[in-house]
């Protein structure tokens, strides 16, 4: 069984010494399967099929260690990652005169960054997947006629309506948004906030002013829970 949907950005995997114990009543053969399984659950979560109870069993001893070891390396790169974008956010507050010590700021700020590059990544995942397919398309087809024939149509196809100019609402239209929706956002402080950064998201121009009010409003719900709304970083990124 396999899988292209990789868990986590992670080199390595770590065996415990009490796994000798089991390694020891193991064939060289077994304990090449075992090897293989963990590897490919640590990677993809794919849990092993196999008639082997012996290579089985120990497997399920392994998982929860391995399951372990996820959860810290996940935690220390989400750390990382939170760390990195607190230190863009003070250079980012130098360059355009903004009190580094408002918290409820830096935190909106954050989350918009975390946004996009999640974002990102989930566009480049889908661009990947993308161009793996037409690979294998093309190395079936040697048909040369029906490669003319599929890319006249694509050519063909009917491009999507541009994106209407981004207008900067009022702050009588966020109080209205906020009030129809439910959000806890002080409107004029919005406002004021886009205003004196010419209404961007980080370095981009804001596409959506709806979609910049609910993220204030998750920060806002989060300062309301406390210590147990906290962030945590985001995994895939190591920090010196």
């Amino acid at each position: 069984m396999t899988s292209n949907n990789r868990r986590e950005d992670r080199s390595a995997i770590f065996l415990p010494f009490s796994l000798k114990k089991f390694l020891g009543r193991m064939t060289l053969e077994q304990k090449g399967a075992l090897l293989d399984f963990a590897l490919a659950y640590a990677e993809y979560g794919i849990i092993p099929e196999t008639d082997d109870e012996k290579v089985l069993m120990t497997f399920f001893y392994l998982q929860d260690k391995l399951d372990y070891d996820a959860e810290r390396f996940k935690a220390k790169a989400e750390k990382n990652r939170r760390s990195a974008y607190i230190r863009a956010w003070k250079k980012y507050c130098i360059e355009n005169d903004i009190d580094q010590e408002d918290t409820d700021l830096r935190d909106l700020w954050i989350d918009e960054r975390i946004a996009e590059a999640d974002a990102s990544e989930r566009d480049q995942t889908q661009a990947n997947g993308s161009e793996r397919k037409r690979t294998v398309a093309k190395d079936k087809d040697k048909d040369k006629d029906k490669d003319k024939k599929r890319d006249n149509i694509e050519s063909m196809a009917v491009k999507p309506p541009a994106r209407a100019r981004f207008s900067p609402p009022s702050v009588e239209e966020v109080k209205a948004y906020c009030s129809e929706n439910g959000y806890a956002v002080d409107a004029q402080r919005f406002v004021d906030y886009y205003t004196s950064n010419g209404w961007k998201v980080g370095k981009n121009p804001m596409k959506d002013w709806k979609a910049a009010v609910r993220t204030w409003s998750r920060g806002a719900r989060r300062e309301e829970v406390g210590d147990a709304g906290k962030y945590q970083d985001l995994p895939g990124v190591t920090y010196v």
